[in-house]
């Protein structure tokens, strides 16, 4: 194995337990942390509703704002709450945005995933597995958290 390579392997294992963010909707919850909710609006957005989906893609909690959102990337904190106030397991959930403008009309938005890396699988195309069990080229990776 050539030094590049090693590095390359190096830097890899060096993720394992670390968060990254990947275009996606789906984020890691640890046992007593909050999650990062982020997505990006195309335009501005007066009404907000972020849902959190529970295992059989039922939503077990709402968060909305009627503050004005601009065009671009935000981010929201979910508690780990559902609707009746109870902490959920941890593990990975999925989230959706419905935003909507002064006129009703949905604005068109995209959700950025933050998962924990869990393993990385050498000699294969797509050498990192994610909490949620999908496997990410590295180049899907926007940031490392």
């Amino acid at each position: 194995i050539g030094q590049d390579t090693q590095r390359t392997h190096l830097d890899l294992v060096n993720l394992i337990g670390r968060t990254v963010v990947t275009e996606g909707d789906t984020v890691s919850l640890g046992k007593d942390d909050e999650a990062t909710l982020a997505y990006a609006l195309s335009g501005t957005a007066n009404i907000m509703n972020i849902e959190v989906l529970g295992p059989n893609k039922e939503v077990i909690r709402t968060l909305s704002s009627t503050a004005p959102e601009t065009p671009g990337a935000h981010q929201v904190l979910w508690d780990g709450l559902n609707e009746s106030g109870d902490r959920v397991p941890e593990g990975v959930y999925q989230f959706r945005v419905k935003a909507v403008d002064v006129n009703k009309q949905l604005v068109p938005n995209f959700t950025f995933a933050r998962e924990r890396v869990m393993n990385i699988v050498f000699g294969t195309e797509s050498p990192i597995v994610v909490q949620s069990g999908r496997t990410l080229h590295t180049e899907d990776i926007i940031s490392i958290l």
